[in-house]
């Protein structure tokens, strides 16, 4: 396994470029972060640094096998650990990045999501919890991304500025099942937040 790239180092693919290779996969995948905003606005609205996207954690090993041409590694707390190939990622890793040996560049961060038959959990609560099917939608070519209430309600915790940029771009354009859930979301998670009154 060759020496993994810096932790800025990124040539991410675009979203078609990352469906195609998911092509033949045939269980719940999504594309998350800032790409999903900008899949459900149906247009690139910012810049973004790398592509993120979600599988059930049992299901890494099939991925694995789809994205042959990258080795990968945990990330956590700012630091990565090479995965050998075969080994599946340790409990504590959560987000699995994925990098090209011969560009020796990030290409994909991938996020181990907790799935249990039909239902879908937050890792960052539980209590949020969804019908897999209805984590996410799909592009009129068929790219999966998670749904904008969800990508919102992550990026509410840190409310970086390109979190902030997705939130007024994206908030006007939910509709209201959306809206009620992601308002529930954040009384439920982060009562108090900013976005309530700006939702409401």
């Amino acid at each position: 396994m060759t020496e993994p790239p810096a932790l800025d180092d990124w040539a991410p693919w675009q979203p078609g470029e990352l469906a195609q290779r998911l092509r033949p996969f045939r269980q719940p995948w999504w594309i998350a972060g800032g790409w999903a905003i900008d899949l459900f606005l149906g247009e690139q609205t910012r810049e973004h640094a790398d592509i993120e996207f979600g599988v059930a954690r049992e299901q890494f090993a099939a991925i694995r096998s789809l994205l042959d041409g990258l080795s990968f590694c945990g990330a956590d707390d700012g630091a990565v650990y090479p995965l050998p190939p075969g080994s599946p990622p340790a409990d504590r890793f959560r987000q699995i990045w994925g990098y090209e040996p011969g560009l020796c560049s990030w290409r994909t961060d991938i996020f181990l999501e907790d799935v249990d038959g039909p239902l879908w959990r937050s890792h960052r609560d539980p209590r949020v919890a969804l019908p897999v099917e209805q984590v996410y939608a799909r592009t009129p070519e068929g790219i999966p991304f998670l749904r904008p209430e969800l990508a919102l309600f992550y990026k509410a915790k840190h409310r970086r500025p390109k979190d902030e940029a997705d939130f007024a771009a994206a908030a006007p354009r939910l509709d209201d099942v959306a809206r009620a859930r992601l308002i529930g979301w954040l009384r439920l998670v982060h009562d108090g937040h900013e976005w309530l009154e700006r939702l409401a």
